[in-house]
C-alpha cells in the first residue's frame, strides 16, 4: 500500500467513526487510560497492549530534538502478542504532550501549520531518513483540528510503518503515533486505529 493510500485510509477511518459507523469493540472490552494533569484519555485493548517502550523511541526522540520540540509527557504502549524483532521491535503507540501556549498566546495549528510544518518535517527527515515522512493532511479527530501523516522508518534493521497525528486543544498539542513492523502492519492496523478513534481531551 502506498503512503498516500495509507493516509487516505486513516482519514476515512476517522470519518466513519465520526459518522457513528465505526466497528470497534464495545467499551466494556476496552481499558481506559486517562491523564488528569494533561487532560486526555484513550481506550485500548489490554489483552493486546501493555505499557512499554517502543524500540523506535530513541529515533523519534532525536527527531523531536531536531525540531526543538520537547514533550511535557510521553505515554507508550507495546503489543503483548508479537515476538520481539531485532532491537526489541513491536507494534505499539504513544501519546506525547506539548505546551504550545507561546507566552500565554494560544496558536491555531491550522493557521500556522502550513508555514511551520515544512521546516519541522525537513528537520525530522534528517534523523528519520529522507523518505520517512509524507505530506501531512489536515483532518479533524473527535472535534479537534490537526494534521495527519504516514511514515516509514527503520530502526535496528527493522522497518516500521504507521501514522502520526497532531491535534490541538487549549494550550496543549497532542501527538499520537501508532506503528507496527511493516510485515505486521496490515494485521495491527485495525487495533491501532481503534486507539485513535477513542482519543479524547478534557
Amino acid at each position: 500500500m502506498s503512503r498516500r493510500r495509507l493516509l487516505i485510509c486513516l482519514i476515512a477511518l476517522v470519518g466513519l467513526a465520526a459518522a457513528g459507523s465505526c466497528g470497534h469493540k464495545a467499551a466494556a472490552d476496552l481499558t481506559t487510560y486517562s491523564s488528569k494533569e494533561y487532560g486526555f484519555s484513550f481506550q485500548y485493548r489490554n489483552d493486546r497492549f501493555a505499557p512499554g517502550t517502543l524500540a523506535t523511541w530513541p529515533l523519534i526522540a532525536e527527531a523531536h530534538n531536531q525540531m526543538s520540540a520537547t514533550p511535557l509527557a510521553v505515554v507508550q504502549f507495546v503489543d503483548r502478542s508479537s515476538v520481539a524483532l531485532p532491537g526489541g521491535g513491536r507494534s505499539g503507540f504513544l501519546v506525547a504532550v506539548y505546551d504550545v501556549s507561546g507566552e500565554g498566546q494560544k496558536f491555531s495549528l491550522w493557521q500556522i501549520g502550513d508555514q511551520v510544518l515544512p521546516a519541522a518535517l525537513d528537520a525530522a527527515r534528517k534523523v528519520l531518513g529522507p523518505n520517512s515522512l509524507g505530506d501531512p493532511e489536515r483532518f479533524t479527530l473527535n472535534g479537534m483540528k490537526g494534521y495527519a501523516d504516514s511514515f516509514n522508518i527503520t530502526q535496528d534493521g527493522t522497518s516500521y510503518r504507521g501514522y502520526v497525528l497532531g491535534v490541538e486543544k487549549g494550550t496543549y498539542l497532542y501527538e499520537i503515533l501508532v506503528q507496527a513492523p511493516t510485515a505486521e502492519f496490515d494485521q495491527w492496523r485495525s487495533a491501532l486505529g481503534q486507539i485513535l478513534l477513542t482519543f479524547r481531551t478534557g
